[in-house]
């Protein structure tokens, strides 16, 4: 998957850390942010890939611009908190309901990156695909920690080489 224009939707739950991530990964390091009232749109270069992320705000009444950027995206990009244990059923019930009312992302593949790995580095990964019910999703998936704050640019970019292989194993199965 060499030189590819890659349209990514980012999104989660507010305070989530989604344009923390976005930035770090856009700037190489951690800017301070205020919530997104609407969305970012950042094109990042990656091993000669082009990866443009839509990342749109997490707050209840600005969720409903997902709907106007789900077109021709290859990956979902899902944000959540690890620290705020009490949000997983609104995050479930959220994520979803993007895959249900948007048919214009059957054909994408989901990552989801639970954050804030500093701040509950106890936390059991492997338990988000249980409570967010990803096996009932068509999509095919993917969960991975991060720390947006912590984790520096290059570690931060591994997640572009996770969805460059998840890509690739999709186009593999569909040839």
């Amino acid at each position: 998957m060499d030189n590819k224009e890659i349209e990514i939707l980012m999104i989660g739950l507010d305070s989530a850390g989604k344009t923390k991530l976005h930035y770090t990964l856009k700037q190489g390091h951690v800017e301070s942010t205020i919530p997104t009232l609407g969305y970012n749109v950042e094109t990042i270069e990656y091993h000669g890939n082009n990866f443009t992320i839509y990342e749109i705000g997490g707050l209840n009444t600005v969720r409903i611009l997902r709907n106007f950027y789900t077109e021709n995206k290859s990956a979902v990009i899902y944000v959540l908190d690890v620290a705020e244990k009490e949000r997983f059923v609104e995050a479930k019930e959220d994520l979803h309901n993007v895959f249900e009312c948007n048919s214009n992302l059957n054909n994408a593949v989901l990552l989801v990156l639970g954050n804030k790995l500093d701040l509950c580095p106890e936390f059991d990964l492997s338990s988000l695909a249980e409570v967010l019910q990803l096996g009932d999703l068509k999509q095919k998936w993917s969960v991975h920690g991060i720390s947006a704050v912590s984790d520096g640019r290059e570690k931060l970019c591994e997640i572009f080489e996770i969805l460059l292989r998840m890509l690739k194993e999709k186009d593999n199965k569909t040839e």
